[in-house]
């Protein structure tokens, strides 16, 4: 079975005072017989031993291994071999400390590739065989020293190798366990080759079957020993004789490796913690300000998203490029002539023409008729949330209160002396009001994506508007409405507008203002009694949901504020004959009024008015949202108010659209015509602007909403395709202000980012260094451990993966654990923030950051211990094995 051939082993080989272990071995092994090796110390009796076992390798000669030699093989071929044939059995034991005994009895097996549940069957069999089944889950320091080299006996046997080599396996052992270990080894050669090496000339007399001597390195003696007992070695039987292993080379898997190293781990716990905490260092100050920069980012991407409902991209038919002409009015425009001049003569620069060219080149008409058309071509786009076409509709809108209509858009403030007392600078002041609160509307149309509204703005009564009269009233986070808007909501009466006025008159005038607060109160209710208003302080400023919701409007189009007014004979038919042309004009307040009640129903039914369907409110959360007005109306209404406005008569008449000749251009509206005036050019226009008559395909203004910050750029994109497509005249001229500063905010939040986390990644390489070095100590610590491994067939990847294993536990604790500091440590960071800036959560880990902080972590200890498990995988066993 074995056979060895002028076995030479030399230590040193190369150097000034090598050592001949080996001086030429020729000695051969039958597969079944127990041979005791005898000699003294130093005379090659373990060198032998490593060498049949595979753990050392020759110098010179060949070891013939079933007739086959062993010259050509290779490392992963000597692993197989010992994994596969070979049993172990040291005078050491050996054993994995951290390792139960069933877990190293199973370990050659595992390298095998047998599964769980036939590997621990075979192992409780192997103890079962050794005596020891009631031990299977301790540790070894809890055994004594025999059941010790039971344990190794089984280990070496679970795999039912060919081979047992046995070095010195009494030599730490008492006279009685002695002879018990004897027992079993003379029980295990009955079927297979056991070799002992030992000093125990009587014990090896009493049970082997042949006594080799060796001295200084060579055979001095090989005789054949009959044991007291009288009992020799069955036979190999047929069985193991025809047994061929499967030659399938041993190989740890990745869940064995991270066993050892995390059995080995909890055995220094203490000193895991404090590695992995300090490897977890540098993970936090990089999570923190991750944290930090995406907490702010967030914050910055909310408010592009929502200020891009606020200020989506909108493209007027008149654009304005201030950039030029304020680089004129800052002296930054282009100059002539030389710069730093020598000489004394001062000339002129020409700001006053540079100015008025600048300004007059940066007002360009856009052709919206044209890019309407390619909008709706693209309007699926995915980069596109809504597009919104506006076409300057000037809506008017009253509201009932009692048998009257007060107007509320635009506003009619009351007379002043029906307000306050005669004063210059109140009225002032009364006027730059009016014009503010028409400035500011109160009602417009809300973006047609029903998506992004409810994403924005939750509904607190009601519902969205499903039909053209309906809408819905916007309150603020507050559930509050300000009383301006109050007023122009027409809930907010005269009397309340006069009240505030005279309060604030007494508070600023000199001879009033140290009144007392009663004193000022019996004031104003004396004036507005004065004044003839019966309600003397302010109305209720509290309302339900249910009031609100009662809320109806009438809503008039410009061309409803003309009625029909005589007629003239202008206007010819193709036969010649005269046709009566009804002029039209502008209604007194009482026919409004008259106007009001007579269509006092809803639109649907032909009338003006609409009703409250809804009460919604900004998300907490969200920065701004897509309602401009506290009264927003669906575009339903738009396309139906549209609709009613160009079918109407006046505009009818207006269009020339019912048969009458249109060669020349005659006014409907009484102010302008005369039997012998034709209208026409810039005069026709502002009657079809007045009548508020508009082309459905030519929108005034467009407002494209985005899906995000990012898709903008796509949208932007699109618009270049579009100009890069439609000659000069058609082209498209918009200025995104907005996106241009939110975009470098993001820049340099990104950059400062980027900075810190290069500084703060120099702890992360010094923690890996600190990781290497205590991978290096632990390399040293489990030296045996490696001499064991290598003993049971683990290749030196295998040696290699345990550390690598080790390495990666620790970073991913590391990782995990600076991870958990982090998100512990961000909720006072982010209370901080909160109380100085009222910015909410904004220190806030994205998962994303957190796992790939986790496996940098990893990566980055297991790159750190690649040089320590190279150098544990390059030990050499023999060596390893004698290691303490």
């Amino acid at each position: 079975m074995l056979e060895l051939k002028n076995i030479v082993k030399v230590y040193g080989e190369g150097t000034a005072l090598p050592v001949k272990a080996l001086r030429g071995v020729s000695v051969g092994f039958s597969s079944a017989e127990f041979c005791s090796i005898l000699g003294q110390s130093g005379c090659g009796k373990t060198t032998l031993l490593n060498i049949i076992g595979g753990l050392d390798r020759y110098t010179e000669g060949d070891l013939l291994i079933d007739g086959v030699s062993t010259k050509q093989y290779t490392d992963r071929d000597w692993d197989a071999y010992r994994n596969h044939s070979v049993g172990f059995i040291f005078q050491s034991y050996n054993l994995i400390p951290h390792q139960t005994v069933i877990k190293n009895v199973e370990l050659a097996l595992t390298l095998s590739g047998v599964d769980k549940e036939t590997r621990r069957e075979r192992a409780k069999k192997a103890l079962e065989r050794v005596g020891l089944t009631d031990q299977i889950n301790k540790l070894p320091n809890q055994l004594s020293g025999g059941q010790m080299q039971r344990v190794a006996i089984a280990r070496a046997i679970v795999n039912d190798p060919e081979i047992i080599l046995a070095d010195e396996p009494t030599g730490a052992l008492d006279s009685e366990t002695s002879v018990q270990i004897m027992e079993i080894l003379k029980e295990l050669s009955a079927d297979r080759l056991v070799i002992m090496v030992t000093h125990n000339a009587e014990l090896a007399h009493k049970y082997s079957t042949r006594i080799v001597t060796l001295s200084d390195g060579l055979i001095i003696g090989d005789e054949p020993n009959t044991p007291e007992d009288k009992t020799a070695p069955a036979a190999q039987t047929e069985k193991q004789k025809e047994k061929v292993k499967n030659g399938k080379k041993p190989s740890m898997s990745l869940l064995t490796a991270f066993s050892l190293s995390l059995n080995n781990l909890f055995t220094k716990k203490g000193r895991t913690f404090l590695t992995a905490f300090a490897g977890s260092i540098g993970i936090i100050g990089i999570a923190l300000i991750l944290s930090l920069s995406a907490g702010f980012n967030t914050y910055i991407d909310n408010i592009q998203r929502d200020t891009l409902s606020s200020y989506p991209i909108t493209i007027a038919q008149r654009s304005f490029d201030t950039t030029s002409v304020f680089a004129t009015f800052m002296g930054n425009a282009e100059r002539k002539g030389e710069e730093f001049p020598t000489g004394d003569k001062v000339t002129s620069q020409d700001t006053i023409e540079n100015m008025l060219t600048s300004f007059i080149g940066s007002i360009d008409t856009n052709d919206l008729k044209t890019f309407k058309t390619f909008l709706d071509e693209h309007s699926s786009d995915p980069a596109i949330s809504a597009i919104q076409y506006s076409y300057g509709l000037d809506l008017g809108l009253y509201r009932k209160i009692g048998d009257e209509y007060r107007q509320l858009n635009p506003v009619v403030l009351p007379d002043p002396e029906d307000i306050f007392v005669k004063n210059d600078m109140f009225e002032m002041y009364y006027n730059n009001f009016k014009t503010i609160m028409n400035n500011q509307g109160i009602m417009s149309e809300m973006i047609n994506n029903p998506e992004l509204l409810n994403s924005q703005y939750d509904v607190l009564k009601g519902n969205w508007p499903q039909k053209a009269d309906e809408a819905v009233l916007v309150v603020d986070s507050y559930n509050q409405i300000s009383d301006l808007e109050l007023y122009m909501l027409g809930i907010m009466n005269d009397a309340d507008l006069a009240y505030v006025f005279q309060r604030l008159m007494l508070d600023m005038m000199p001879s009033t203002k140290n009144l007392s607060d009663e004193e000022k109160e019996q004031r104003v209710r004396e004036n507005l009694a004065e004044k003839g208003y019966t309600q003397l302080g302010r109305s209720d400023k509290e309302y339900t949901f249910e009031q609100l919701m009662q809320l109806e409007y009438n809503v008039t189009l410009p061309y409803e504020n003309y009625v029909k007014s005589g007629t003239v004979k202008t206007v010819y038919k193709e036969d010649g004959t005269e046709t009566e042309f009804p002029l039209w004009r502008e209604m007194t307040e009482e026919e409004t009024a008259e106007y009001l009640a007579a269509n006092d129903k809803s639109v649907l039914e032909g009338g003006t008015k609409i009703k409250i369907s809804g009460i919604v409110r900004l998300k907490e959360g969200v920065a701004a949202g897509s309602l401009s007005s506290k009264l927003c109306y669906s575009k339903k209404l738009t396309d139906l108010l549209v609709k009613k406005v160009n079918e109407s008569e006046i505009a009818v008449q207006h269009l020339r659209q019912d048969g009458w000749m249109d060669d020349n251009k005659w006014s409907v509206l009484e102010k302008y015509a005369s039997p012998w005036q034709d209208v026409s050019g810039e005069v026709y226009e502002g009657i079809t602007s007045l009548l508020g008559i508009v082309d459905g395909e030519t929108p005034t203004s467009i407002a494209i909403y985005p899906v995000s910050f990012e898709a903008k750029d796509k949208v932007v994109a699109m618009i270049e395709e579009y100009n890069e497509t439609h000659g000069e005249s058609q082209q498209i001229k918009y200025t995104d202000n907005i996106g241009l500063l939110l975009s470098s905010i993001t820049t340099i939040i990104n950059a400062v980012t980027y900075v810190l986390i290069a500084f703060v990644s120099i702890s992360l390489i010094v923690s890996s260094i600190m990781i290497s070095v205590i991978t290096h100590i632990s390399v040293l610590e489990r030296t045996k451990e490696i001499g064991v491994l290598r003993s049971i067939g683990a290749s030196k990847r295998d040696v290699s993966r345990v550390f690598n294993a080790e390495t990666a536990i620790i970073g991913f604790v590391a990782g995990v654990l600076g991870i958990i500091i982090t998100m512990l440590l961000n909720i006072p960071i982010s209370l901080v923030i909160e109380s100085l800036a009222g910015l909410k959560n904004i220190s806030a880990l994205p998962v994303w950051g957190g796992v790939s902080l986790i496996i940098i972590s990893t990566l980055l200890t297991v790159i750190a211990g690649l040089i320590p498990a190279r150098k544990a995988s390059k030990q050499d066993p023999v060596v390893a094995l004698r290691s303490e």
